[in-house]
């Protein structure tokens, strides 16, 4: 804790602007300003500021200030105590930051470093309400890892996360806009939540991320319809007002076990 130290002496009879060495002359000016203010409206008076002491530090000050009045009831001066709250403002500072990551980390998935599915349930009902305000197109996409299973019994679950790491990064080079999401929902199944102009240009973007995935070249020994990783995906198209999350969520699920049974490796959508 700082303090500035300062021969009674010295202040005694003298006025802020007297006294450079100890008050700068900008703070001075400030302090005169508020104190002006406090005689011209009598009660008490807080207030906060850095001010560079003695000793070169800068530090935070709270400021405690109040009235005195004479026997007549009239404003004689003002009286006041001014505390070093420089370690305590950093702590707080500290503890925000502190809250700030426990709260990423409790919307994030830790291995993939996309949003988990706290934050999917978070995010879908206001996107929809968002869409059906502005007449906008919103869009939601499952997919799935194909053959995860055979690929982690064939190569090791240490590099069944890399595919895992692999296939978010693909998903979030895709997805840049501020209202674009991907959320990693459990084993090797994604979700994606995203504007579009029409069905059209949504279908165009869910295969593209497809065929990104596939020309990734990781290799899988595992498979009989390709001998790389690819993902199955099922993609609904919001139009027409529909705002039925579980039935939603189920025809995407539905759509990305039938892009499976059909061979993997593709996406079949479904506008709503």
């Amino acid at each position: 804790m700082g303090q500035i130290r300062t021969n009674p002496e010295k202040i005694i009879k003298k006025t802020l602007f007297d006294l450079p060495e100890v008050i700068p002359a900008e703070l001075a000016k400030i302090y005169q300003e508020q104190d002006e203010t406090l005689l011209k409206n009598p009660g008490k008076q807080e207030c906060k500021a850095s001010v560079k002491c003695s000793d070169g530090k800068t530090r935070t000050f709270k400021f405690y200030k109040s009235t005195l009045e004479n026997d007549s009831k009239e404003v004689a001066g003002i009286v006041g105590i001014m505390l070093d709250i420089t370690e305590l403002e950093q702590r707080h500072l500290e503890l925000h930051e502190k809250n700030k990551q426990l709260e990423a980390l409790s919307i994030t998935d830790s291995l993939t470093g996309v949003f988990n599915r706290r934050k999917f349930d978070d995010i879908f009902p206001g996107n929809l309400m968002i869409a059906r305000r502005n007449n906008y197109i919103l869009n939601f996409a499952l997919l799935d890892i194909d053959n995860f299973k055979l690929y982690n019994d064939a190569y090791g679950h240490v590099e069944g996360d890399n595919v895992l790491k692999s296939i978010a990064i693909v998903l979030q080079a895709r997805l840049l806009r501020p209202d674009d999401y991907v959320f990693r929902l459990g084993g090797e199944e994604f979700g994606l939540l995203f504007y579009s102009n029409d069905e059209v240009s949504a279908l165009k973007l869910a295969d593209s991320i497809r065929s990104d995935i596939q020309n990734t070249e990781i290799k899988q020994i595992n498979s009989n319809e390709c001998n790389k990783v690819t993902i199955s995906m099922g993609l609904i198209t919001i139009k027409y007002q529909f705002d039925d999350i579980k039935f939603i969520y189920a025809e995407a699920d539905r759509l990305m076990y039938q892009a499976k049974e059909s061979g993997k490796n593709r996406v079949i959508s479904k506008l709503l």
